[in-house]
């Protein structure tokens, strides 16, 4: 579900109070994958059509594969939709604010925004008429209201007048950084201004995928055989010297992951 839509942006206010970021499709599989318990992928998730591709057939395009070469989590989510069918999709937006727990102060506007992404990035096929398209039938938004005391509206109505209404929010930046074919090496400065984040996750995939093409999965995250990866903050290397990784024979990877 999250794949269909490129960006997401929330409005409080007629003001934007999410970053805007082309990388919504990364964000939601990436806190999916790293988030939930194999119990809640299995279960609930599956409701946005969330079936874990199988790993080293992510690339594999066609749902009607043998069965030792498919990638089960295609031919499951092929299931819903083989011959245009029509199917019914539930899951919450990968927002900062909809991720906090505090209410959303009352007569407050708010307005989202859903950006579509290209059709070649939320479809895959090995079929050479790639003549494909996502009909959107109907697009709804269930969100839970609650009944305040009528003295706790009272003294909302009121404390904007001294002061803001503030959400505490654990804030998350999707970066997209491109890497010229052939570069041997990439040094990437100031990729976070301001506060220093407490957590990075790094995936990287290649370009055509990113961008849109039926036949590569979006999500096959690759390691390119890359050797050494370091990460320097304010002049120093954290959490210590820079890993040496090697992929293939004889493996050393493990610290990456």
């Amino acid at each position: 579900m999250h794949a269909l839509f490129s960006q997401v942006e929330v409005f409080l206010n007629n003001k934007l109070v999410t970053p805007s970021s082309t990388a919504y499709p990364y964000r939601a599989y990436i806190e999916t994958i790293l988030n939930f318990s194999k119990d809640a992928k299995d279960s609930h998730l599956t409701s946005a059509l969330f079936y874990k591709d199988k790993a080293g057939k992510m690339d594999v395009v066609n749902p009607l594969a043998q069965d030792a070469n498919v990638n089960t989590g295609l031919k499951q989510r092929h299931a819903y939709t083989r011959e245009s069918k029509s199917v019914a999709m539930e899951g919450r937006l990968h927002s900062d604010l909809f991720a906090q727990d505090r209410y959303i102060l009352g007569a407050v506007p708010i307005k989202i925004k859903l950006v579509r992404s290209r059709n070649p990035f939320c479809l895959v096929s090995s079929a050479e008429n790639t003549n494909f398209k996502v009909v959107i039938e109907e697009c709804l938004f269930r969100v839970r209201r609650v009944n305040v005391a009528p003295s706790i509206i009272l003294a909302h109505s009121q404390s904007p007048q001294q002061t803001t209404a503030k959400y505490p929010i654990n804030r998350i930046d999707c970066k997209v950084v491109s890497v010229p074919r052939g570069n041997m090496s990439g040094n990437q400065p100031n990729i976070f201004q301001g506060g220093l984040p407490n957590r990075i996750v790094i995936g990287m995939v290649d370009a055509d995928a990113f961008n849109g093409t039926y036949t590569k999965n979006p999500f096959s995250f690759k390691n390119y055989d890359i050797t050494t990866m370091g990460l320097t903050v304010n002049g120093a290397n954290l959490p210590g010297k820079p890993l040496q990784l090697k992929f293939g024979a004889d493996s050393k990877y493990i610290s990456a992951f």
